[in-house]
């Protein structure tokens, strides 16, 4: 199989970012689909966002661990979601999804967290959601949450939204540790299943570490960056405590796309 190389790679990785939005793009809607056969050789690309865009349950054929699952679509993030599985109808590039898989049901309908699950449930886990081109990022609760509900939401959307970080919540050193831990995580779980030439597509504000994370793994990979959401002025990014490792962290990639220009 042809490899591009890093030239060709570059310019691909801009197109897989830009597939994000339509307004990227002069023209028509249908161009932006026109758009896949601009893939001249075969390409394989991983795609990383905070959350897969599935859930899981357990299924009723197993009450009891080792669990097999039930696996239906997560709501929200429509757009980003449907701009990622756009790319699997190119016949020239193969998608793999990597994301956190979140809580599962139970068979009463009841979240829980899946810390304690068994190694075979999660395994199982596994399996099931190599059907869809996804493969699962564990992360453990405490966590997961002092990453999404704390420095994500409380710190990072706020700022990126012309509010200031103070004016939202204080920020706790502990929100920042685990930001750190769920991008580490991420950039060995995409490590494991990276090869040469892949293109790496990293999404979002909860990610913004991951680039350069995982480049420190892998130096010669093809790395876009997509951020689904406004990019303050320097006068407010600057009132960030950890402004430097955020940049250098998004300056890991290869090319970084925005939502909006300002």
């Amino acid at each position: 199989m042809h490899k591009p190389n890093l030239d060709e790679a570059a310019d691909l990785s801009l197109k897989v970012v830009s597939l994000s939005r339509p307004s990227s793009f002069s023209g028509k809607i249908e161009d932006v689909h026109c758009k896949h056969q601009e893939f001249s050789a075969h390409v394989r690309i991983i795609a990383a966002s905070h959350f897969l865009p599935f859930s899981i349950a357990v299924s009723e054929e197993t009450p009891t661990e080792p669990f097999q699952w039930k696996v239906s679509r997560r709501s929200g993030h429509t757009a980003m979601y449907a701009g990622i599985r756009s790319l699997s109808d190119n016949p020239n590039a193969d998608c793999t999804h990597v994301g956190w898989i979140g809580n599962y049901k139970d068979l009463k309908g009841e979240e829980h967290s899946c810390d304690d699950l068994s190694h075979e449930s999660r395994t199982n886990i596994c399996k099931e959601l190599e059907k869809y081109d996804a493969v699962p990022v564990f992360v453990d609760e405490a966590t997961a949450n002092g990453h999404y509900e704390g420095y994500s939401k409380q710190i990072l959307w706020p700022l990126l939204h012309y509010m200031s970080w103070s004016d939202s919540n204080p920020m706790k050193s502990a929100w920042w540790d685990c930001y750190n831990k769920v991008s580490k995580t991420f950039a060995t779980a995409i490590s494991s299943i990276y090869q040469d030439g892949d293109i790496v597509w990293i999404h979002d504000y909860h990610l913004l570490l991951l680039p350069e994370m995982f480049r420190a793994l892998n130096p010669k990979a093809t790395i876009g960056l997509f951020l689904h959401s406004p990019f303050p002025s320097s006068e407010l990014f600057r009132s960030l405590p950890n402004r430097k490792e955020i940049l250098y962290g998004m300056l890991g990639s290869t090319s970084i796309g925005f939502q909006t220009y300002s």
